[in-house]
């Protein structure tokens, strides 16, 4: 009894939003095609995010980036996004992203923490929007070439142009998933995403994401 009467205190004080989130499920898969050039590296990676309902398109993006080996635990690299997409009730939308990125990782340890800066425009706006992500990201092994793969990344907004509909804090996204190293080449993997996007109302995504990363021979 005492456990149930804690139970409705905790949903009387939750913040209204929460009961007029909008959720949807969503299925995400990515391609990266990845080759190695010394302490340069290059990735390609196509990716289409569709929401389950009646099979709705939601987004084609294309990543390509070009990144440099600074040290045994420091990264850097240079990227651009394309994005088509298209709302629920509304046009086609293009937008295209530019971005710098910073990777730490220990070496021999667990984690990796990657942080990038987005400049963003859209095709119906002049002004530019520059955001920030910050991604923790945890992989551990477990048997036969299989890994567990956690990660949390959040969006914070450094600016608000016209078009941007999210607060400061934008997004939250946190990701498991298992990897599996199917040969020399190719690791492939899946899971579960829950992704919150702070808009108005409150929009929760349950995302079903699929992976193959291919990795080219070093040139």
């Amino acid at each position: 009894m005492r456990s149930v009467y804690f139970l409705i205190c905790i949903a009387f004080f939750l913040p209204k939003s929460l009961y007029a989130a909008q959720t949807t499920e969503k299925i995400w898969t990515v391609l990266g095609l990845n080759t190695t050039m010394g302490k340069f590296s290059y990735q390609l990676e196509p990716q289409l995010r569709q929401a389950v309902r009646n099979n709705l398109f939601g987004e084609f993006l294309t990543n390509f980036s070009g990144s440099y080996q600074w040290s045994s635990s420091w990264q850097f690299s240079l990227g651009t996004t394309s994005i088509n997409a298209k709302p629920l009730g509304g046009p086609m939308l293009h937008e295209m992203r530019l971005w710098e990125q910073g990777t730490y990782s220990h070496p021999g340890s667990l984690w990796l923490l990657r942080s990038r800066l987005e400049q963003r425009t859209r095709q119906d706006s002049n002004e530019i929007s520059y955001r920030l992500r910050e991604r923790l990201l945890i992989k551990k092994p477990l048997i036969d070439k299989l890994s567990l793969v956690v990660f949390d990344e959040i969006f914070v907004n450094l600016n608000k142009p016209d078009w941007e509909i999210t607060p400061t804090i934008a997004q939250n996204r946190v990701l498991i998933s298992l990897d599996q190293q199917a040969s020399d080449r190719l690791t492939v993997g899946a899971g579960y995403i829950f992704q919150t996007v702070f808009s108005h109302p409150l929009h929760i995504g349950h995302v079903a994401s699929l992976y193959w990363q291919l990795y080219f021979p070093e040139q």
